[in-house]
């Protein structure tokens, strides 16, 4: 894949759900395009941080996995549901139409988080297939995927070996410290690679991002 984007809703969720392999793929000379819609700042104790150190400590993580660029987009932070899809819609559009990536990953239909299910539909809306030929994956979040228990469990049919690429991933996600938590939290640094080492296992490999393919147009 020469041309890869990844859409998801807050800063962080990108290095969560597929850091590592973005990693792998900008280092094999792929071109890497990050889309945050979330302001990911509006809903949190601003006395820890400034805007600033916010934005900083994005641009530095993507800087660790190898990013070529990132747009970060204003929508409400948690509060996603109070914006018209169709805006949102348009932002993805406009991002797919300027870069035409040949795989989009992007966040798993049955996140417990709100904005993940909304940018997962804005999604598919925005990438309907006769306007993007290319692939389209699922990613898992710590804390989200896997603590929505009433809706379907995600269930990975595309492995990535990471092997190489996890301790860029811990490296990016250090970066994140707003947003790690303790050990045993799954967002803890510790929990990040436990995961990676569970997907890993299922497969024969010593380190994995788990995906679903949603959809693979072949046109031969």
């Amino acid at each position: 894949m020469k041309k890869i984007a990844a859409i998801f809703a807050h800063p962080d969720d990108e290095i969560l759900g597929c850091g590592a392999t973005l990693s792998k793929y900008s280092k094999s000379g792929s071109d890497v395009n990050v889309l945050l819609l979330s302001n990911g700042y509006s809903s949190r104790d601003r006395n820890n941080f400034s805007k600033d150190e916010f934005d900083k400590q994005i641009s530095k993580s993507l800087k660790k996995i190898g990013c070529s660029s990132i747009i970060k987009c204003d929508f409400p932070d948690n509060k996603m549901d109070s914006v018209p899809l169709l805006e949102i819609v348009k932002k993805i559009e406009n991002f797919i139409f300027r870069f035409n990536p040949d795989a989009i990953f992007t966040h798993f239909f049955g996140d417990l988080n709100i904005d993940h299910r909304i940018v997962y539909n804005a999604v598919l809306t925005a990438a309907r297939p006769h306007k993007y030929k290319g692939k389209i994956f699922s990613a898992e979040i710590n804390s989200s995927t896997e603590w929505n228990y009433s809706n379907n469990f995600f269930r990975p049919n595309i492995y990535e070996s990471v092997e190489g690429y996890i301790n860029n991933k811990i490296e990016a996600m250090k970066l994140h410290k707003n947003e790690l938590m303790k050990w045993p939290h799954p967002r803890s640094l510790e929990g990040i690679k436990n995961l990676s080492r569970l997907r890993g296992q299922e497969v024969g490999l010593n380190y994995a991002e788990a995906f679903m393919l949603i959809r693979d147009i072949v046109k031969e």
